[in-house]
């Protein structure tokens, strides 16, 4: 669970497959040794296709707080200096929106979790509970 990064982008494969690439920060707060608080912040870099990428794109924007659940796949490359390098990515096959956090007074945030969301509710179900199949040939990479 965390917090959308930015607006996700728009990308469409050589199939003509709609694709969504985003990224979900996840924090974590713990006491260290010496009993201070510290708060570490992780990004996750993450992609979707069909279904899942569509509602995504329509729905969500930087801040929208999510649920995404997937497998990571890291791809191994040589960079412009010769160097190997990887990285990972998620591919998500379920991503469900999560209600943005109110302010500890209970008075509205004036944030919303999502953009346009003037969906009827069948179709924020579908949104949530949709499953895609991504095969080799339809990743960038």
């Amino acid at each position: 669970m965390g917090a959308l990064g930015q607006d996700p982008e728009s990308i469409n494969t050589k199939s003509g497959k709609t694709m969504a690439k985003f990224s979900v920060a996840t924090t974590e707060k713990y006491k260290n040794n010496q009993g201070e608080w510290v708060q570490k912040t992780e990004w996750h870099n993450c992609l979707a296709f069909d279904a899942v990428a569509s509602n995504i794109l329509k729905y969500l924007s930087k801040g929208s707080k999510v649920h995404a659940v997937g497998k990571d796949q890291t791809n191994k490359y040589t960079d412009g200096d010769g160097n190997q390098r990887s990285s990972t990515v998620m591919i998500c096959n379920s991503v469900t929106f999560l209600p943005a956090a109110k302010p500890a007074d209970d008075s509205p945030s004036g944030i919303q979790p999502n953009k346009d969301f003037s969906a009827d509710s069948s179709t924020k179900a579908r949104a949530t509970e949709s499953r895609i199949e991504v095969e080799d040939d339809d990743l960038p990479f």
